[in-house]
């Protein structure tokens, strides 16, 4: 017996420190705040082995301490609910979707009842309520809003181990009828696979919250954060290898350069808020104009560049002509009076990968078509 309590306390301080690592957890900023849902799990979950324990060690159902046996057991379903609800609603706020709390709290209270009406803990109500939550668990987390990265996978992976591992022992309840080996099965169970499952689970919830720091970091990067378009720098980066795959595929690749037309002027009439928002209302034009392999980016205050890979000069103008036409809808109102304004465009092939020489032909197309009277598309000549 000694060895098992040895097993009991290890496992006992193995959710502590899960439960204290838990505090290293930060969500990103606008994100629901999942930590504290996780946090919340860890320490009802520490409860919950705390009280496991208690039953199976220190209380005696044939002594006195019958009543006092019962109210823990009482205790065990309260833990259990809160740890499993606590995990459900992690996931879904991890995830940006809406949680019914009042379902889950209902479904946990349901479960507690059942077992109180039984007159303690059962294994088979509460391998069911953990089957359910669980399968929620699963459905939040593979339906995050954001693209699941490998802490994500590897979290489903052990949700859906611990999924088979339940309805393994839901029949192994329902087809063993020997006490002792239900016990050493649930012993096992309790103190050797679960903990040994939430520290794996612990480190792809890590993973998952260290991948999204990751892809945040790389996103402020690379992107411009007025426009959410890319910035100056990963056009060029990506630009490079873009010409550098046409080049070796000898496919076309042409470059667009644009601006807002006289956006000095709309800045100081209206003020940077309307600047603002019509340097937002162009960008997002150009966004929903182009294609996914295509590159939009921002490289100056007003000023914006497009990559397209696999198109010549004439597709790069037509694209240029339709977006000065949408360009030309916009309209943004300020008090009483409403604003619309234009923009230019410079077209230019790309047949080398010197990527400063095809922004600076393109430049020079766009200048002419400022010179020409603004809301034009001009193409770059060669001189001869």
């Amino acid at each position: 017996m000694e060895s098992f309590e040895y097993l009991v306390i290890s496992t006992v301080i193995l959710n502590i420190s899960m439960f204290i690592a838990s505090f290293g957890l930060e969500d990103l900023e606008h994100a629901k705040p999942s930590r504290y849902a996780f946090r919340a799990y860890y320490f009802a979950y520490l409860l919950f082995i705390s009280s496991i324990s208690l039953s199976l060690f220190y209380f005696d159902p044939n002594n006195i301490e019958n009543l006092l046996s019962f109210i823990n057991d009482v205790l065990t379903d309260v833990f259990l609910a809160i740890a499993y609800t606590s995990l459900v609603i992690a996931f879904a706020w991890r995830s940006q979707k809406t949680v019914n709390i009042r379902l889950l709290v209902g479904i946990a209270i349901i479960h507690i009842l059942i077992n109180l009406f039984i007159g303690g803990y059962d294994l088979l109500v509460s391998y069911v309520f953990v089957v359910i939550t669980i399968l929620l668990a699963i459905f939040y987390v593979t339906n995050r809003k954001e693209k699941l990265n490998i802490g994500d996978k590897g979290v489903v992976i052990v949700l859906y181990f611990n999924l088979l591992t339940l309805l393994y022992n839901i029949w192994l309840v329902n087809t063993v009828i020997i006490h002792d080996e239900l016990f050493i099965h649930f012993f096992l169970q309790i103190f050797v696979y679960s903990p040994a499952s939430l520290a794996v689970l612990t480190l792809f919830i890590f993973s998952s919250y260290f991948n999204d720091i990751k892809n945040k970091l790389l996103i402020e990067a690379t992107t411009d954060s007025m426009t959410e378009l890319y910035n100056r720098r990963y056009f060029f980066e990506q630009g490079l290898k873009v010409l550098s795959s046409a080049k070796r595929k000898s496919h076309s690749t042409s470059i667009i350069m644009c601006d807002i037309d006289k956006f000095k002027m709309v800045n100081d009439k209206f003020g940077h808020d309307v600047g603002d928002k019509a340097i937002i209302l162009f960008s997002k034009v150009l966004k929903d104009s182009v294609r996914n392999e295509d590159i939009v980016a921002r490289v100056g205050g007003e000023e914006f560049a497009i990559l397209l890979s696999e198109s010549n000069v004439k597709e790069a103008e037509q694209l240029a002509e339709r977006v000065r036409k949408k360009t030309q809808l916009i309209s943004i109102k300020v008090g009483n009076e409403i604003i619309q304004f234009t923009a230019s465009f410079g077209v230019s092939n790309c047949d080398n990968t010197n990527m400063e020489n095809h922004l600076k032909n393109a430049d020079e197309a766009l200048y002419i078509a400022k010179n020409n009277g603004r809301n034009k598309v001009e193409v770059y000549t060669r001189p001869t």
